[in-house]
């Protein structure tokens, strides 16, 4: 029956953020409303600090360890109650499980998992790092949890934009990644 159909399940970021989440602009609700699978196409420009001890850390998350302007492609594929991001960074790629537990979003590359602390400020998107894990089992101390001073939000052409940063305890920035997908 047409009555009985159910509305779309809502993704992590737009659980977390509810009901707020209605209020934003319509780039960012498309990107983080993903119902099956979406591809999305843009460049960023990435910024890596030098050292190898810098890079080794990005290795394991699978971030570029290059600085330079870069085509960006990102796919959302829904999958059960879990969104597989993958980030083609000119050829790097970087591929993140999203899932909402216990009103907080959860993103794991590879062996580290990171509870995100979201908020939405002046139509954007407000992220930082709260807790880590490794192995998705033992908590990892503070001092080895990076911090992400990371926004998201629409700019006057209605693209989405994003101007993430990530900083390691006792290493300082480890890479910074901005630009635009649509």
């Amino acid at each position: 029956m047409m009555g009985d159909a159910s509305p779309p399940a809502k993704g992590p970021f737009a659980r977390a953020l509810d009901p707020d989440f209605a209020s934003l602009p319509c780039a960012l609700r498309l990107f983080h409303g993903v119902q099956n699978f979406q591809r999305f196409s843009g460049e960023a420009d990435i910024t890596v600090a030098p050292g190898w001890l810098r890079h080794a850390v990005l290795r394991v998350g699978g971030f570029p360890r290059h600085s330079g302007r870069v085509p960006l492609v990102v796919t959302v594929e829904v999958q059960g109650g879990r969104e597989i991001w993958r980030r083609d960074f000119g050829g790097t790629a970087t591929v993140s499980e999203l899932t909402f537990q216990r009103g907080r979003v959860v993103e794991a590359f590879g062996p580290v998992t990171f509870e995100l602390d979201l908020s939405v400020k002046n139509h954007s998107i407000l992220i930082g790092v709260r807790r880590a894990w490794l192995f998705r089992v033992i908590p990892l101390p503070w001092f080895l949890i990076p911090a992400s001073d990371s926004v998201e939000w629409a700019d006057d052409q209605g693209r989405f934009r994003f101007d993430i940063k990530v900083d390691f305890p006792g290493l300082g920035r480890l890479i910074e990644y901005r630009g635009h997908i649509v």
